[in-house]
């Protein structure tokens, strides 16, 4: 291998070097706040519930018949509580799930169980399609999960959300929300949103992103706080989202990078807020924020290696291009392992939003002008 010369051409994200950062126009503030009407769908979301802790007792008036000795009892939290919970019972032996749904203590009275769609008796089972409701003030909500229990415990995962196409001032986006069971937006609760900027930027390893659900929006030159309420229409319950200009106690922040679609932070109240395609000057509400994920050209992430609070002292957020890819070779036995990486501003490593043969970075080996060898990155 002394003797070979080795040529890496990164074919993936060519564009990402040459595309150049996007200016915004600053638009005047509309008078009212924007409300939009967002419908339910059963998936296309992904909101951890953990169960209760395995310590936890939970005790039953009454059970059906088991087919076993094996029996897992567990329960969905709810807010966030280890008493605010639905019961849950599972048969490993038959691989079956019997849900608290009415929340008395009694498992024979809540509809037929659920089969079981992946087991591995006697220790673990997983649950598709579980659908339960919850009551939030006077509003009946729907929610669809996926539920595994093991012998330690259980947990859920919400698919369900609500979506609709939306327009914000002429720009059509696609908007969406999930619940994490407990009824009030804000923290533990996933935001989707996504525009034509992002579709004429997005690489093949680009996916739409489900996002912490913010507080604050800046959006083309105006920044929004986001609230949420459930509205109960004909024969189904869906979401109104509310986007309210905010013009008061804000502090200016100069932004320098590049190729950066999507910025997200959060204040010392744990609040976050949302720059999408940040210009070169933009407003956030008065406080002390953390740099918590970067996104470039909606298809790579980062996480900030170093803590770095941006105030109104220091203003100054950098954060994207200018990037650097390397390549490190390392040979093990007969092999030579060719490691890839993407780094930007404070060397925050990037990774692509999917990990898919297609959309992996290629490489070609020269021994001199002969093409010896050809092949693929694999991502993460």
């Amino acid at each position: 291998m002394s003797h070979m010369q080795c040529r890496v051409a990164m074919a993936a994200i060519v564009c990402l070097l040459c595309a150049g950062a996007q200016s915004q126009e600053t638009f005047p503030y509309p008078e009212e706040p924007l409300e939009f009407l967002l419908n339910p769908v059963d998936d296309g979301f992904w909101v951890y519930v953990p169960g209760v802790d395995p310590d936890t007792e939970m005790v039953f008036k009454k059970e059906p018949e088991y087919s076993g000795d094996t029996v897992f009892r567990n329960a969905i939290r709810l807010r966030g509580s280890s008493s605010d919970v639905i019961g849950l019972a599972c048969d490993m032996t038959a691989g079956t799930l019997y849900i608290d749904r009415n929340r008395n203590l009694d498992l024979t009275d809540d509809g037929p169980s659920l089969r079981a769609n992946e087991s591995s008796a006697p220790h673990y089972a997983r649950f598709a399609n579980v659908r339960i409701e919850q009551l939030h003030g006077n509003v009946p909500v729907q929610y669809v999960l996926e539920t595994a229990v093991y012998s330690n415990g259980s947990y859920s995962v919400v698919q369900s959300g609500w979506i609709g196409e939306v327009e914000i001032d002429g720009t059509p986006c696609i908007m969406g929300m999930a619940d994490n069971l407990d009824g009030a937006f804000g923290n533990g609760d996933i935001f989707l949103f996504d525009h034509n900027q992002n579709w004429g930027a997005r690489l093949s390893c680009g996916n739409e992103d489900r996002l912490t659900l913010p507080k604050w929006l800046w959006f083309e030159g105006r920044l929004y706080c986001i609230e949420s309420g459930f509205r109960l229409m004909d024969g189904y319950t869906a979401l109104v989202v509310s986007l309210i200009p905010v013009t008061e106690n804000l502090m200016d922040i100069a932004f320098e990078g590049q190729f950066v679609s999507r910025i997200m932070m959060t204040n010392e109240s744990r609040e976050g807020v949302l720059l999408d395609w940040p210009p070169a000057v933009l407003r956030i509400p008065v406080g002390t924020y953390t740099l918590q994920r970067i996104d470039l050209l909606d298809s790579f992430s980062g996480y900030p290696r170093y803590t770095r609070e941006i105030t109104a002292q220091h203003n100054v957020l950098k954060a994207g291009g200018q990037l650097k890819q390397t390549v490190t070779a390392s040979r093990e036995g007969v092999s030579l392992n060719l490691t890839y990486a993407l780094q930007g501003a404070d060397y925050t490593e990037y990774k692509p939003d999917t990990l898919s043969r297609e959309a992996r970075a290629r490489f070609e080996i020269y021994q001199g002008e002969r093409s010896v060898r050809t092949g693929q990155f694999e991502y993460g």
